[in-house]
């Protein structure tokens, strides 16, 4: 679902949130870095130009910042953040992993053959280079189809890397490898001066399609979480 929200109020250059005086706890950075990643990828997909496109190490200088917008949430004295992040536990429903690629492949062709078999090199320097440098260290192989996973032990933005096997002929596409269905989620809006953070429940039939969501929206202002309405 895309949820599309406008200001309640203006913001001014003194509402700008100051992600410098955050400070990050242990408890938001092990529970919700991976969900800072999420959105900070939704961010770099939603965007063609944006400058960590074609840059598969995301910057955790951004992903970091998400997590403070996250913390100023966590740390606010609403009521409703006890629901988000206590009685719900809302995190976001992920889109795809990020260390996984599904890959249409030549399998009759030796150098597939030796990389399923774990044989590096397999044959091919493009093809080498590409599992060397992103730790591409896991593969399946469907036996129906021409296809296999590959996975790496890190997590990247897949998109350039997509694009470099794409360039070889042994391969005939690559796509993340995505998770489908339904639950709680967590949207970001950062192209404002005060960002908002809108945290969803989801019920009714999840994760197949859940039928109901309840929505709590929050808006950041300066270094504190304003609650702006639940829907």
């Amino acid at each position: 679902m895309v949820i599309i929200s406008c200001n309640l109020f203006d913001s001014s250059d003194d509402d700008m949130f100051d992600y410098n005086s955050i400070e990050l706890s242990d408890f938001i950075i092990d529970n919700y870095y991976e969900d800072a990643m999420e959105l900070y990828f939704r961010e770099i997909k939603a965007d063609s130009t944006h400058p960590n496109y074609n840059n598969p190490i995301f910057d955790t200088d951004e992903i970091d910042k998400i997590m403070k917008i996250i913390q100023v949430v966590y740390n606010s004295s609403s009521s409703q953040r006890g629901v988000v992040f206590e009685t719900y536990d809302i995190h976001t429903h992920p889109s795809q992993e990020f260390n996984t690629l599904l890959v249409g492949v030549d399998t009759s062709a030796t150098e597939i053959k030796n990389f399923i078999a774990g044989n590096i090199p397999t044959g091919n320097d493009e093809l080498d280079s590409i599992i060397v440098k992103f730790h591409f260290d896991c593969v399946w192989v469907f036996q129906i189809i021409p296809t296999i996973i590959i996975s790496s032990s890190e997590n990247y933005n897949l998109f350039p890397i997509m694009k470099a096997l794409e360039k070889i002929s042994l391969i005939h596409y690559a796509e993340p490898n995505y998770c489908g269905g339904d639950g709680n989620n967590i949207t970001l809006n950062r192209d404002i001066n005060s960002p908002k953070i809108t945290f969803s429940r989801g019920y009714g039939d999840c994760p197949a399609g859940c039928t109901s969501h309840d929505y709590w929206e929050f808006q950041i202002i300066g270094s504190r979480a304003k609650f702006i309405r639940k829907y």
